[in-house]
């Protein structure tokens, strides 16, 4: 079937309004959350694997923001060849990306913790049950099993965040990967000058291992910088892309909808769209991490979505 017309139909395969009772239903999920002790409203998702992904982003993160500021903006600095600007500039944007990293490592994608049956009432159009949490939940909300919640709107479950992206975060992973596109393309671009153009550094103590080994770290550095700009690049375009369409990443996979044949839209609803996932009709705003999302969740659909998968 071609759903590219810009609607989709109810899932066939959705459970019913009330579950028969041939259909096995496993008991409520255990949750897999731990409460930030110092934030209280701050969660973490415990999993090995996905705890794993998170340290290996920071692990990234440092290593190149290592390389650029201590081994090649600094000593440069010193040295006369390049202004405060730049080094204050990519210290900056570094900041701001580990910041984004760490909100969204800890915040709540949308969780549904409680039965909605008081809000959404008895119209089997606006809900579904899920029979993990044994719970009304709204259209368009999906199970995931790694955090053990259903999620409103839920986009996808990011290993190298270890959390979902759903509704009430989806304007933080933007933030993200916007942010870790703009921090990876400053490092090539210093790196390029730094080894084809610029001259040698003066104050560079060459008997220190870092310094008489930065030729090993730049290529390093380069080669990570480069696979990080394109993965962040294609990233940032892809949720775009679903914010304009409207579509998150698992309704795209479940109903084999081909991006290339989604009828397009017009700038004016992309801008539409991303006030709405972000929470601010500013557009600056839309670049400020250090703020809240103030939206109201969307109970309500007219345009039945909802997946069911067991």
């Amino acid at each position: 079937m071609d759903y590219s017309n810009g609607r989709l139909p109810r899932d066939p395969y959705q459970l019913p309004l009330s579950l028969p009772a041939k259909v096995a239903v496993v008991g409520r999920n255990k949750s897999n959350l731990v409460k930030i002790q110092c934030c209280p409203s701050r969660t973490y998702v415990k999993s090995i694997w996905g705890s794993l992904g998170a340290l290996f982003v920071i692990a990234l993160w440092a290593y190149n923001t290592f390389v650029a500021t201590y081994i090649n903006l600094y000593p440069r600095w010193v040295d006369g060849y390049l202004s405060f600007v730049w080094f204050g500039g990519y210290s900056t944007i570094a900041t701001v990306t580990i910041f984004c990293f760490l909100k969204i490592v800890t915040s709540d994608p949308g969780r549904i913790e409680t039965d909605l049956g008081h809000l959404l009432g008895s119209d089997g159009n606006y809900f579904t049950l899920c029979p993990h949490c044994e719970i009304k939940r709204p259209n368009r909300a999906h199970h995931c099993r790694r955090c053990g919640f259903c999620i409103r709107k839920m986009d996808h479950h990011c290993p190298w965040v270890n959390n979902c992206i759903g509704e009430d975060n989806q304007w933080m992973f933007i933030q993200l990967v916007f942010y870790a596109a703009l921090q990876s393309g400053c490092q090539l671009l210093m790196l390029f000058w730094v080894l084809y153009y610029e001259p040698p550094c003066v104050s560079c103590d060459v008997d220190t291992f870092v310094h008489f080994r930065s030729l090993a770290f730049n290529y390093t550095s380069l080669a990570l910088s480069i696979s990080l700009f394109v993965s962040t690049s294609l990233l940032t375009l892809t949720q775009l892309f679903n914010v304009h369409v409207d579509r998150t990443t698992l309704e795209l996979i479940v109903y084999k909808s081909s991006p290339w044949k989604i009828v397009p839209k017009s700038p004016e609803v992309l801008v539409l769209s991303l006030m709405d996932v972000c929470g601010s009709r500013l557009p600056w705003l839309w670049f400020v991490p250090c703020r809240s999302r103030k939206m109201s969740p969307k109970f309500f659909e007219e345009d039945p979505t909802a997946v069911f998968l067991s």
